[in-house]
This record gives structure tokens, sequence and C-alpha cells, in this order.
């Protein structure tokens, strides 16, 4: 089973590269897989930069949600030298995809991915290599920031139109969606700040409160824009289920985290679908999204397991 689960994880991160490979041999079939996966669409990246990769997902942040755990297991890989659970090589491979995604939400996962490890791996709670990573952590967030011009974008946008320096509607169109959907979210929950509008209910909210009578959020060629799920699931629960929704949601992510175990296969599992939670919460809103009440189950049975010694399951032991 850990075998199957490597090898999907390394070709969905081997199909990534090789998508960026061809980009820069201009070969379009083997980079643009709109003519055989459904739904797929090119991101065509401007002129003298890199491809953001999606390998076979439609977006390079699906790609990014749903490797998310891969990622963090592989970097505990590469850190933790006494362990094997992926393996250097596919490691390696899978980090490298991750990061040509070019996704604002990988490189958040990766930030909080370092930020675990710091507590899953002895040697890097030492100040020496804690001060080290945190400087290499800052320049891979201001190169993401200021040299990725597609990023930088986004940035740029989010900065003015928190500021006021620009209307929500001239925004890039993914600031749009957050801003147009928050916007929704708010007047939902202000509407019913306890138990919100009601499950499925945020595409009745945002019909209702976003028209074209509102030129100051209307935005003709985005209407509508991932309605269906709020552009994320922080939004979609704070429309859709009020503070209840939110708090039980909270709770059970803090209560079931695993800090510390002496058995880290368990703190591994646990910790790696903490980031695919908190990856979800930022960007995609759906309730079942790549089978996400299955990592649910996970993570609170990865608790229960760890917290009865006698059903605790072998770790894996690099030989």
């Amino acid at each position: 089973e850990a075998i199957n689960k490597t090898l999907i994880a390394s070709i969905l991160a081997i199909i990534g590269i090789f998508q960026e490979c061809c980009y820069l041999a201009d070969f379009k079939y083997g980079y643009d897989y709109s003519w055989f996966v459904q739904k797929w669409k090119l991101i065509t990246p401007p002129p003298g930069t890199l491809m953001r990769v999606s390998s076979i997902f439609m977006e390079p942040s699906h790609l990014a949600i749903s490797m998310a755990p891969a990622m963090f297991v592989s970097m505990i890989t590469l850190l933790k030298k006494d362990y094997s659970y992926l393996g250097e090589k596919a490691s390696i491979v899978i980090i490298i995809c991750y990061i040509l995604t070019f996704s604002a939400v990988a490189y958040i996962a990766i930030t909080i991915s370092l930020s675990l490890a710091f507590f899953s791996v002895k040697k890097l709670r030492k100040t020496k290599y804690l001060l080290s990573t945190l400087l290499i952590l800052i320049i891979f967030v201001f190169v993401a920031c200021c040299c990725i011009p597609e990023t930088k974008k986004r940035f740029d946008d989010i900065i003015k139109v928190t500021s006021g320096a620009m209307p929500i509607t001239n925004s890039h169109g993914t600031v749009y969606a957050y801003a147009s959907n928050a916007f929704v979210a708010l007047k939902s929950f202000i509407k019913n700040p306890f138990l919100g509008s009601g499950l499925g209910s945020h595409p009745i909210s945002y019909v209702a409160f976003i028209t074209s009578n509102d030129a100051s959020i209307f935005r003709g060629d985005y209407a509508g824009i991932n309605m269906a799920d709020a552009n994320c699931l922080f939004l979609r629960l704070i429309s859709e289920t009020g503070l209840f929704g939110i708090g039980v949601v909270f709770y059970f992510i803090i209560r079931f985290f695993i800090k510390t175990s002496t058995n880290k296969t368990l703190q591994v599992i646990n910790n790696s679908i903490l980031i695919l939670f908190i990856t979800q919460l930022i960007r995609q809103g759906h309730y079942f999204y790549n089978g996400l009440f299955f990592f649910v189950w996970l993570y609170y049975f990865a608790y229960t397991i760890n917290s009865k010694p006698d059903l605790a399951i072998p770790e894996t032991k690099r030989h």
C-alpha cells in the first residue's frame, strides 16, 4: 500500500516536471493537456518565465492542495534521515514539482510545513538550524512575491485593494474571486451570525448580495466566479454555518492535532493531513473535494490510535 501511494504521488510530480520541460522545449502537446484531460486549462505564462505546472489537475492550486500531504511527508523524509516515508528520490521529485506550481497556496503550505518540521525533527529545534531555515524561508517568500509575475500581481492587487488604492472590480481575477466571495460571506454572516444561512446556500447568497446594480462589487466578466464553493472553505463555512460551523471545525482541528508523539509515523500522518485542511480552508471550498471526509476520519483515527499505545502502528524505519 505504501509503495502504491509513493508511486501515485511520484507519477503526478513527474508529469508536472515533464510539463515544465516540454514548455521550455516548446513542445505544446507535452505541456498543454487540454486535448485529453477534461476541464484542464492552460495558464499561459508571461514571456521569459517558467510555466506554472498543474500536472493532470485543472489548475496549479489544485495540484498544490492535493499534493500538500505528500509535500509535507517528503520534507520530513529529507530532514529526518532515520525515517523513510516516501524515499529520498521520490521526495525530491515531489518537492520540485510542488515549487514549480508557483502557487501562493503552495508556498503557504511550505511555510507551515517548515514550522511543523521544527517540532517533528529534533535537530531543527536548535537555534542555529531554526535561524538558517527562517532565513531561507524569508528569501523564498520574497522571491515568490517579488520575482514571479503572477504571484507579484496578486500580491500587489491585494495591497492596493485593502488600502483603497484600487477598486475591487479592477483587481486580478483571483483577488476579485476572494474579495467578492468574502463580501457575500460577510453579508450572510451578519444576517445569520450563529448558524449561517444553511448548507449549500452560498450561491443563493451570492446572487442576492451581488447584482449588476452594485457597480462597486459587480464585475460582468467574472460574474459568479467560484460562487459554488465561496473560493475557500473558510468563507463558505462562515457563510453557510456561521460561528457554530467554523467553531466546530477549528475545535476538531486543534483537539485532534498530534503535537508530539513517540510514534513519529502517526504524527507525520496527522500533521500532513493538517496541511491539507489548512490549504482547503484557504483556497478550496467544496466539502467533498479529493475525498475530504476520508482525511477527516484519518486525522481523527491517527490521534485516537496514538493515544492508545496498544493499537499503535509500527514506525517506518530506514534500513
